[in-house]
């Protein structure tokens, strides 16, 4: 399979997804998913808003970003949170396992977390213009939960994958995850705004 085959394959056979992406040369191809993800959100979201003149919901934590070039400043800011994410995401899951005493690979780490990275790009993308075009406020509860929601999906391909190429049991998996997340919400909402 190639990487769109895999990619595709991703969101209705993850198993089989995954089982492709243990033999793809790691961590290529989880940074072209970060890369794909980053210019999909740059390109398609954060510019197109700018262009629009949208400004976002609340004021962002940035005080040196002006409300009218906030979303023109996070076409770049993204790709650059984003791939320190994708990097210190490995680093902690690899420092974790080896600190218990189980066998890690950082570079499959980094093409699982990548390639998840990219599963929920798409996703996110279809949701956001929906609500913007309905002229739904991007701060609504029900916006939230459904980027919650949608971020199952990249929960469940990694976990998937922890489990099939790092031989995870899935409650370690569940921790690992966690702990991505309990650094990079806070750290998001700082950069890219609440």
């Amino acid at each position: 399979m190639n990487f769109l085959q895999v990619w595709a394959a991703s969101y209705f056979t993850p198993k089989r997804a995954v089982d492709q992406l243990k033999d793809k040369p790691a961590p290529h191809w989880g940074l072209y998913g970060v890369l794909i993800r980053c210019i999909f959100v740059s390109l398609a979201w954060y510019l197109p808003a700018f262009v629009l003149g949208r400004e976002p919901p609340k004021l962002n934590y940035l005080t040196f970003v002006t409300t009218e070039n906030f979303y023109f400043l996070l076409s770049f800011i993204f790709p650059v949170l984003t791939l320190i994410s994708w990097l210190l995401d490995a680093a902690i899951a690899h420092v974790i396992l080896r600190m218990i005493g189980w066998d890690s690979n950082i570079d499959q780490i980094l093409n699982i977390d990548g390639m998840g990275y990219l599963v929920l790009a798409p996703l996110v993308l279809i949701w956001d213009w929906f609500t913007l075009a309905i002229g739904w406020d991007s701060a609504t509860v029900l916006w939230g939960i459904v980027h919650l929601l949608i971020t199952l999906v990249y929960t469940v391909f990694v976990l998937i994958g922890f489990r099939r190429i790092l031989h995870l049991p899935y409650w370690l998996g569940i921790i690992i995850v966690i702990i991505w997340f309990a650094y990079s919400i806070p750290l998001s909402i700082l950069f890219l705004g609440p």
